[in-house]
């Protein structure tokens, strides 16, 4: 198997990804955030092969194959899972914005009167081809897609729900083939989608303002994708582009409008429509990720409430923060429907480890302290985890859907004293003591 980088890494992009190859049937993918690709770069490494033949081993064979029966069993009586294998992530376009939070030009709107033709169903119907898995997973959520672009064709795996969102609605581009030509761009190249969308739309609005000399604008996919090659290759603006949102912001102006926290740009949900969100994305580790923690579907289904509120926001985004960085840990799917038991039961008996669901928890709250600190040492503090301007205080469509500074603070604090942490956000003694982490800060 392969791993390597496109040309974004060889040029040092910072949102350049690393890519999977493709085989047969199964799933490619790229470590599309955090700017991986531009690691690789630096250190002129473009690609590492693995080649490997011995049998996986098993602590408790005959245990751990029950276990993985009674998972199956999971996913074929969960209701979503249908859903999910013929549609894929992008199922989720038009619930996301029938809810008003899905980022529209520049994350000046959470609703995009177009988004039917972009979504799930409409990829399903136009450009999909087949389903494709991860190896041996019976979900097969991935879509193999052909489709035409200004006369030639193309093949690509994806678009995915992210790269819809922020590369479609984002830029105002209203064609399912508009957004699968400028995925298959970022792919060729190495670049995250997600941050190549909101540098793109931040482009686009900082030229209609006067900030920036720059012919493009929202819907234009073919000016679009010239930009892409222009940060690519670092020519001309494209230079500066290819530093980031944050970086080109400071730069430029319009700071208020660089949709990013820690300098990593906003995934596919507007934190108005979901108020969990802002407080996971001024939270995560490595900047703004939907990953470390996703609060949208127990908002907007009204497993929280009120829906336009902070109230049990902080909690909700520490304990799923916590389960999730067991699940990176462990590298498991982001999608699969499983509670914290049937994972614990997995690993056990795959490893012959005897985690209790208590002591699976803590170590991915250690996990998540030992990352606070590793940021605690390279500067970041409370200020640096916030959110921009226009999600703190501008409304969307609907009134109630108004962070506000105050809200925002108070989420915080209260998600600071769950953690443990001091105002600042500093791990406090006692906490440290509890993880096991003494001396690490």
């Amino acid at each position: 198997r392969v791993l390597s980088i496109g040309v974004a890494g060889e040029k040092l992009v910072k949102f350049a990804c690393i890519n999977t190859d493709l085989r047969r049937n199964e799933r490619g993918g790229n470590a599309g955030r955090g700017g991986a690709g531009a690691v690789m770069g630096s250190k002129n490494l473009k690609a590492v092969v693995i080649k490997g033949n011995k049998k996986i081993e098993y602590a408790y064979e005959e245990k751990f194959r029950e276990a993985v029966k009674k998972s199956l069993k999971i996913i074929k009586e969960n209701s979503f899972i249908p859903l999910r294998r013929k549609y894929g992530t992008p199922i989720w376009i038009n619930p996301v914005n029938e809810n008003k939070l899905l980022p529209t030009y520049n994350f000046s709107k959470g609703y995009f009167e177009k988004a039917e033709n972009i979504s799930g169903e409409t990829m399903h119907e136009k450009i999909v081809v087949k389903n494709k898995s991860c190896f041996n997973c019976p979900i097969a959520c991935g879509k193999f897609t052909k489709f035409n672009f200004n006369g030639k064709e193309y093949e690509l795996e994806g678009p995915e729900y992210e790269t819809i969102a922020l590369m479609g609605s984002n830029c105002g581009n209203e064609k399912i083939e508009d957004i699968a030509y400028l995925s298959y761009l970022c792919d060729d190249f190495g670049l995250d989608t997600i941050s190549t969308g909101n540098i793109i739309a931040f482009a686009i609005e900082a030229a209609k303002k006067g900030l920036i000399d720059l012919d493009i604008d929202f819907n234009d996919p073919i000016k679009q994708g010239e930009l892409i090659r222009k940060i690519v290759y670092r020519e001309g603006i494209g230079d500066d582009l290819a530093e980031g949102v944050k970086r080109f912001s400071e730069k430029v102006g319009g700071k208020e409008f660089a949709i990013q926290s820690k300098g990593m740009e906003f995934p596919g949900y507007d934190p108005r429509g979901a108020f969990g969100m802002a407080l996971a994305y001024a939270t995560s580790d490595r900047g703004a990720c939907h990953q470390r923690v996703w609060t949208v579907r127990a908002e907007i289904e009204g497993n929280i409430k009120p829906r336009y509120g902070i109230e049990g926001r902080a909690r909700l985004v520490k304990e799923g923060q916590d389960e999730r960085a067991c699940c990176f840990s462990l590298v498991l799917c982001d999608f699969a429907p499983f509670d914290v038991d049937t994972f614990v039961e997995l690993l056990n008996t795959a490893t012959g480890f005897e985690y209790s669901k208590e002591e699976y928890l803590k170590t991915g709250e250690r996990i998540w302290n030992l990352t606070k600190i590793f940021n605690i040492k390279n500067g970041v503090t409370r200020k640096d985890e916030s959110i921009p301007k226009r999600i703190l205080e501008e409304k969307l469509e609907i009134d109630e859907a108004k962070i506000g500074r105050e809200n925002f603070e108070k989420m915080l604090s209260e998600y600071y004293e769950l953690r443990g942490w001091d105002e600042n956000g500093v791990p406090k003694k006692e906490t440290l003591k509890n993880l096991d982490l003494e001396g690490y800060l």
